[in-house]
């Protein structure tokens, strides 16, 4: 099977994972599910950016900015659900 088959299946899982942590996050009102909710959500997103989006053969200047925003605005939002 090609990579992107697999990373597109793997990706659906990890979406499928994602909801169901995002219900539990809801009932429990706990930081845990939601951490691991937006853990993933960066997991999905290092290989939509890098295989998909095709940077993992861009110059290292445009995967860093990429990946910068994608680590950047995770950690910014559970730094604001911990806070509030």
């Amino acid at each position: 099977m090609k990579r992107t088959v697999l990373i597109w299946l793997a990706l659906l899982l990890a979406t499928a994972a994602t909801y169901a942590l995002g219900q539990l996050g809801a009932l429990t009102g706990t930081l845990g599910p939601v951490v691991l909710m937006f853990g993933l959500a960066v997991f999905k997103g290092w290989w939509v950016v890098l295989d998909f989006m095709e940077l993992r053969h861009a110059p290292a200047f445009w995967r860093r900015v990429v990946l910068a925003w994608l680590f950047g605005v995770p950690a910014g939002l559970v730094l604001a659900y911990a806070v509030a």
